[in-house]
């Protein structure tokens, strides 16, 4: 009897976890359900279905987060950049902007929403309309632009410095050892040589043997002595 209380225990318990799951997964799957008096105060929300951003206005209108409504419209302004809607983020940022609401995620949604509708308008100048910038209209404020983006360039990554060094240092201490690896080969080969060279070779001078000098035998007797007698 025991044993089955026990097994019935926890079956039940099972069970409870199971549906407990179910519903917790089914309201994570249940989009997201503005209310009519919440898109009333923000219309920019109407007809949107990305959850991420009907979450952020259901904060917005949450009366438990009056103090951090700012930041949150400041988020959703960036959602809407980031769900390819530059349009209505600049038209956010900017109604805070003219409620005196600064901020960097403002500036921000403000400059990428700016750009793409330009990057927008640009494509469809070339592709479609088949046509250039004009000279005294549409190219001056564009070249000024780009002009603005070289000065505000990000800084360089100082890692990028130290690993430029390092490649450095090492290169110039590979040409070192190089350097004196070459040194030591050619001091090297020029003993070795200087080694190998015989010395050279002794000539020995013969004299040239002179002729003995022909003898000659005086006689006392003359050559007509025949004659004579």
């Amino acid at each position: 009897m025991k044993v089955v209380l026990k097994r019935s225990i926890l079956i039940l318990f099972l069970t409870g976890n199971i549906i407990g799951l179910s519903y917790a997964q089914a309201a994570e799957l249940e989009p997201v359900k503005l209310k009519k008096s919440c898109i009333k105060k923000n219309p920019l929300a109407e007809g949107q279905n990305d959850p991420e951003l009907l979450n952020i206005f259901k904060q917005v209108c949450d009366s438990d987060n009056t103090t951090q409504k700012n930041d949150l419209l400041a988020k959703a302004a960036m959602r809407f950049y980031q769900t390819n809607q530059p349009v209505k983020a600049l038209n956010l940022a900017s109604q805070l902007q003219s409620q005196n609401i600064r901020g960097s995620l403002i500036t921000d949604v403000l400059f990428l929403s700016g750009v793409s509708i330009a990057n927008n308008s640009l494509q469809q100048m070339r592709t479609q309309e088949l046509r250039y910038l004009s000279n005294d209209v549409t190219y001056p404020p564009a070249k000024q632009l780009i002009e603005n983006i070289h000065t505000a360039m990000p800084a360089p990554d100082p890692s990028s410095f130290k690993a430029s060094s390092d490649s450095s240092s090492d290169d110039n201490e590979k040409r070192s050892y190089k350097k004196q690896y070459v040194t030591r080969n050619k001091a090297s080969t020029s003993r070795t040589s200087n080694k190998r060279v015989s010395s050279p070779a002794k000539t020995t001078t013969v004299k040239p043997k002179t002729a003995p000098a022909a003898t000659v035998n005086k006689s006392k007797s003359s050559p007509f002595d025949p004659l004579i007698k």
